[in-house]
């Protein structure tokens, strides 16, 4: 459940900055409640005061939204640990920022405009398709608003809208930088290239004592133990539960009565079908079969394939009209039909096989329905035990005792690095490798039961560190062997750069590439267009990069997108896009003027509040939050 949360708390929550300050702060009503003078606000930003009673309220909207969307209620446990509170008052300090904005430039609108704005919304036309007072006093009750309210919003809308169009129009983006841009972000090359691969440097030696221990000392980095933690892990698994579920008999049954039209497998037929292209070939058609002739007499005398003719096996919704399936399914077996008139045309229809409908019994499925039933319950279960352990830990239990008292799962990981692995290189199977279960034990204090995590599988972990081993050198005589690769991998290295800065300073002063390469017993290959986001297995990002600070017929080398080749190029030819494409050159525009005005706007929210002054009571926020009641 707490991944459908995430889910679909990421939609209701997301927005497009401009978009959602423009439109939005318009549908998100304030309640007549907020007339009133409030007891204390949550935050202020300027003199903008965000009451405690509005913060509940608007905090209750978005929470009863998205217990509509999961069809169950959410929690505030729930709604803090995704942090919907702080999306809230997030949203709400926004709106405050610009609406102290509007307020300080002394925007307005007038009532007149205001009117005729409500009156044309056809959100509030009526059957007579004008406005209709009933709709809209509906509507406005349904959202739980007052006209008055609402009124006010909608000017208070318009006031900031004025504003962020204006800061939109006014915001540039000039025509000549947009073509700089483009031609920066469009430009290819045209490359050719040889790969100097490890091979290429022979044999290497092993390295003297004095070497080693050289470079054991220069590169401590390589021979360091990460660091391990040691935790403890409760594990909540629908799996553990649903062997503790039993499911009676009568719920099987009911179940299956409820669910068995989808344990029916219909009736199907096996169904050649041929469409008659005009009244001759109906006629001719008809002529045949009343001379007792079959359906593939009439497919070989308009020269048409059976195969061609074959709609396969059919059920009456494959059909595309109605009176079709009902020809089909009116057919004996082997029987063809007269003609008769189809959507596309005249049609003659036989019927090879008929394949009647089965279904399956209760016991046949009565199973799968067990196991549909306990994984159901399983997850209401968890949900309830994983408030009751919620409320456990917050008393001061621990994972120990109620691992103890409700039967689940305690693990103990000894000793695990932060990419999973156990010193001895095995990884546990219910964590694996997964990033948020390692994030957490490796984020956590010691000795700190923090809120659960949620696998993929609906499994919800607990987890206590209760270890932490820092990361150390290795000593020299355990890492020999390790050091010895390494001391020749970077010789290899060596050689292999030295070669390839050998070929690129010869080609730079004017060498032939095909010569340089046949030199190490390569030919130079030839790419395909090479862009600024290219990165393959060939050409890594730090070879992309090169190739557009080099000019054309410069040489210059890489690393390769993979392994321990080097990649030494030739800028053959730089292709620039052409400017006169206006169709190009003004979807860049709108795309690039787009992100300017996002990241305008930004700014500006930043700098008003920075300007104005943004305060939380954090006191009284806990305060409404611990005693919140939807």
């Amino acid at each position: 459940m707490l991944t459908q949360i995430r889910k679909i708390f990421s939609g209701v929550l997301g927005f497009a900055l401009i978009g959602l300050l423009v439109i939005a702060f318009a549908a998100w009503g304030v309640a007549d409640m907020f007339d009133m003078v409030g007891r204390g606000s949550v935050a202020k930003v300027g003199s903008q005061k965000i009451p405690t009673n509005e913060f509940r309220f608007r905090l209750a909207q978005q929470m009863d939204q998205i217990s509509r969307e999961l069809n169950e209620p959410l929690t505030i446990e729930q709604a803090r640990t995704f942090g919907v509170d702080q999306q809230v008052l997030g949203r709400m300090i926004t709106l405050a920022t610009l609406n102290e904005a509007t307020d300080e430039l002394g925007l307005d609108v007038s009532d007149d405009y205001i009117r005729g704005e409500i009156i044309n919304d056809p959100s509030f036309a009526g059957p007579g398709g004008g406005f209709d007072t009933p709709t809209f006093r509906r509507l406005l009750a349904l959202n739980g608003l007052t006209e008055k309210v609402f009124v006010r919003d909608r000017r208070n809308n318009k006031t900031r809208e004025q504003m962020l169009g204006a800061i939109s129009y006014a915001t540039v983006f000039p025509a000549k930088l947009n073509e700089i841009i483009y031609t920066h972000s469009l430009e290819t090359r045209k490359v050719e290239y040889i790969l100097i691969q490890p091979d290429m440097a022979g044999v290497i030696g092993d390295p003297s004592e004095d070497e080693l221990r050289t470079l054991y000392q220069q590169v401590p980095n390589i021979f360091t133990e990460p660091e391990r933690r040691t935790a403890t892990i409760l594990n909540l698994s629908p799996s553990n539960l649903i062997d503790t579920i039993t499911i009676t008999e009568d719920e099987l049954r009911e179940e299956y009565e409820i669910l068995q039209d989808d344990y029916i497998n219909a009736e199907t037929r096996e169904v050649n079908q041929l469409v008659l292209t005009d009244e001759i070939e109906a006629q001719k058609a008809k002529d045949i079969l009343a001379s007792g002739k079959e359906f593939e007499d009439v497919a070989k005398a308009l020269n048409q394939k059976i195969s061609d003719t074959d709609l396969g096996e059919v059920a009456r919704g494959d059909f595309i009209a109605e009176e079709l399936a009902d020809l089909a399914f009116s057919l004996e077996e082997g029987q063809t039909s007269g003609i008769v008139d189809g959507p596309l045309g005249k049609v003659v229809m036989k019927v090879r096989k008929i394949n009647a409908q089965t279904s399956q019994s209760f016991e046949d499925i009565k199973e799968e329905i067990r196991q549909k039933l306990a994984q159901e319950k399983a997850e209401d279960d968890l949900v309830v035990l994983s408030e009751n352990i919620y409320d456990s830990l917050s008393g001061g239990s621990s994972l120990e005792a109620l691992s103890e008292e409700s039967n689940l799962e305690l693990l103990r990981v000894e000793n695990i690095s932060r990419d999973g692995a156990l010193e001895n290189g095995s990884v546990i199977d219910v964590i694996g490798k997964k990033e948020k279960v390692m994030s957490r034990i490796f984020e956590s204090d010691m000795g700190q039961e923090a809120s659960a995590v949620e696998l993929e599988d609906g499994s919800l972990l607990w987890i206590r560190v209760d270890g932490i081993m820092p990361e150390r050198v290795s000593p020299f005589e355990d890492v020999r062997e390790k050091a010895t690769q390494q001391w020749k991998s970077r010789e290899r290295r060596a050689l292999l750069e030295g070669l390839a800065e050998h070929i690129v300073s010869e080609g730079n002063k004017g060498k032939k590439f095909s010569t340089l390469a046949g030199e190490v017993g390569k030919s130079p290959i030839t790419s395909p267009a090479v862009n600024r986001q290219t990165d393959d297995e060939t050409f890594s990002r730090q070879a992309v990069r090169k190739l557009f600070v080099a000019e054309e017929g410069a040489f210059t080398w890489s690393q390769v997108g993979f392994g321990e080749s080097l990649i030494v190029m030739r800028v053959a030819e730089i292709v620039r896009p052409d400017l006169d494409n206006e169709i190009m050159l003004s979807a860049f525009m709108s795309s690039a003027s787009q992100s300017v005005n996002d990241a305008v706007l930004t700014q500006l929210i930043r700098d008003f509040q920075n300007e104005f002054g943004v305060s939380v009571d954090n006191q009284t926020l806990e305060a409404q939050l611990g005693n919140f009641q939807q």
